[in-house]
């Protein structure tokens, strides 16, 4: 009986195959969106730089082009 609730969806409906990338893709999302948000806290120009620079989706990606940081932490 758990095994055949587990494998059905809302309603009684059957999972779609697609249900566990996109949670997958959804649960990415959530992590790259929450880390920049704590790092706001910490370095807010490289928080602002991801937030503009990571886009996430189906693929996740970053700018391939060099970028030159200073990362020593300011009181």
């Amino acid at each position: 009986m758990e095994h055949l609730t587990d494998a059905l969806g809302h309603a009684g409906k059957a999972r779609r195959g697609g249900d566990t990338v996109e949670r997958a893709r959804s649960a990415v999302t959530h992590r790259v969106r929450s880390t920049i948000r704590q790092l706001d806290a910490v370095h807010e120009p490289l928080a602002r730089h991801l937030r503009h620079a990571i886009s996430t989706g189906t693929y996740c990606s970053y700018p391939e082009h060099p970028v030159a940081w200073d990362v020593r932490l300011t009181s």
